[in-house]
C-alpha cells in the first residue's frame, strides 16, 4: 500500500469546515448540478448507492429523498465533515451509512454514463471526482 497523506479539509482549513455548506450555497450552483447528476443516475428503488467524497452529505441525502427505498452509503476521509453530514442526515430523517475512509481504487475508475437497465450499485460523487456515476463498482 502507498503512503497515507494528510487530508485537505473542505475550504482548505479545518476552522472553515463548519461554514462549507453556506459558502457552497453562495458561490456555486450546487442544487442545479446535483439535481442533474441525480437525473443522470436514474437511481431505482432498492438500489445501492455509494457517495464517494460525500463531504457534508448533501448529495447522499438528496439521493435518498429523491428515491425512497434506496440504500445509501457515503464515504469521506475527513471526520469533521462526516460529523456534519451525519447531523444533517439525522435532521433530514435520512438513513445513510456514513463511513470514514478513502481508497486509491476510486481514482483509477473512469467516469461512465449509467445504463438505465442495470441493477448494479451506483456510485455518485460531486463533479471533479473521476469516478462520478461509474457502474464499474459492481462488486461493492
Amino acid at each position: 500500500m502507498g503512503e497515507v497523506t494528510a487530508i485537505k479539509p473542505a475550504l482548505r482549513f479545518h476552522a472553515l469546515t463548519p461554514l462549507y455548506d453556506r459558502v457552497v450555497a453562495l458561490t456555486t450552483r450546487e442544487r442545479i448540478f446535483k439535481r442533474a447528476l441525480l437525473d443522470q443516475a436514474a437511481i431505482e428503488p432498492g438500489q445501492q448507492v455509494l457517495d464517494v467524497g460525500c463531504g457534508t452529505g448533501t448529495l447522499a441525502i438528496a439521493a435518498q429523498r429523491r428515491q425512497p427505498g434506496v440504500h445509501v452509503s457515503a464515504l469521506d476521509a475527513d471526520p469533521a465533515v462526516l460529523g456534519i453530514a451525519a447531523d444533517k442526515a439525522r435532521r433530514a430523517g435520512a438513513d445513510i451509512a456514513f463511513e470514514l475512509g478513502r481508497s486509491p481504487l476510486i481514482r483509477t475508475l473512469p467516469p461512465v454514463a449509467p445504463n438505465p437497465r442495470r441493477s448494479s450499485p451506483s456510485l455518485i460523487s460531486k463533479p471533479g471526482t473521476r469516478a462520478t456515476m461509474s457502474p464499474a463498482l459492481t462488486g461493492l
